[in-house]
């Protein structure tokens, strides 16, 4: 469909950005064989744990389910299909190239349902299969995370200079506490799950324990993370471009230097050149008539080729500035 309405074109893009992202890495997206593991793991945490114990027991016997002998109840049958979705997916996007945490969104559904049908069994039987190594999965998983974030303030103080490149306002950010605040959530969290989960008496606690660590956690990132996510590192960017897109007009060009930026043709509802500073097709887009108008980082600024010398700065904000070749007024 999308072929007879687009012809080539369609035929183009699919070229570049489905079978093109598949056989080799665009825009520095690659990542190691393993890198979708800790996306599979953080992502679904702490009921990821389960995920391990129940693939294993379960595609261990697909020669009895390929012969039809294991379906002996829907619940069976259940398991094996939704084992076998998540780790076809999982090793589909493990073979791509391009690796994003997102491309493997599509699997999480399966995995929850895999996750409850484990932990129903959890509940009902007096020693589940797999119950040691889902604890020790738990455990490892969760206090790497919770670590991970008690040091993240000094780890971000570490790389101030190379995340400025490329979000010049992180300099701004205090993390402050809240890191600090949430690995130990999540520490505490894992504790008593992997208590209540190894207690005869006490496994139903286990699950309302993950389902209350989980709940501070995104509260807490929701209420006070994401908005500081949002000010310093991806807001900035994308304002410019609203204002770029409400005043250019249908021949004029809006340009982005720098890392490219896909989603701010969205924001300046408009066509985006996404062009380096050397870029060799820069000439032809500064003398292309009409209004320009480039959003950049601040600090690149100084490297702007001398033609781009008089733009005009329309604002700095966020440590990101949009120039315009003319007088807005």
């Amino acid at each position: 469909m999308m072929f007879q309405i687009h012809g080539d074109a369609y035929w183009a893009a699919a070229q570049a950005n489905t079978t093109g992202r598949f056989m080799s890495p665009m825009e520095g997206h690659g990542g190691t064989m393993f890198f979708y593991l800790p996306v599979l793991l953080l992502g679904l945490f702490p009921w990821s744990a389960v995920l391990p114990s129940v693939l294993y027991q379960t595609l261990k016997r697909w020669k009895d389910y390929w012969r039809g002998r294991a379906f002996s109840s829907p619940e069976s049958n259940l398991t094996f299909f939704l084992s076998v979705w998540v780790v076809g997916l999982l090793l589909f996007f493990t073979l791509s190239a391009t690796r994003l945490p997102h491309y493997i969104y599509p699997l999480f559904p399966a995995a929850t349902v895999l996750a409850a049908i484990w932990w129903k069994r959890l509940l009902a039987e007096e020693n589940p299969v797999g119950l040691t190594t889902s604890t020790r999965v738990l455990i490892w998983t969760g206090y790497l995370f919770g670590i991970a974030l008690t040091f993240a303030p000094a780890a971000f103080q570490l790389f101030m200079k190379q995340i400025a490149k490329e979000f010049p306002a992180a300099v701004h950010v205090d993390l402050n506490w809240l890191p600090s605040i949430l690995g130990i959530v999540i520490v505490l969290g894992t504790m008593l799950m992997r208590h209540w989960m190894l207690s005869d008496s006490k496994r139903h606690l286990a699950s309302w324990a993950g389902c209350g660590m989980m709940l501070i956690f995104t509260v807490v990132l929701a209420r006070w993370g994401l908005p500081v996510y949002q000010q310093y590192f991806v807001g900035p960017p994308q304002e410019l471009a609203v204002i770029a897109g409400l005043n250019l007009g249908k021949d004029d060009r809006l340009i982005q230097f720098g890392r490219k930026r896909p989603s701010l043709s969205f924001y300046a509802k408009r066509k985006v050149h996404f062009l380096g500073l050397n870029d060799e097709d820069l000439p032809q887009h500064l003398s292309a008539p009409g209004r320009k108008m480039a959003i950049l980082q601040t600090p690149l600024r100084g490297q702007l080729p001398e033609t781009m010398s008089e733009w005009k700065v329309v604002l700095d904000h966020g440590g990101f500035s949009l120039l315009s070749s003319e007088p807005l007024l």
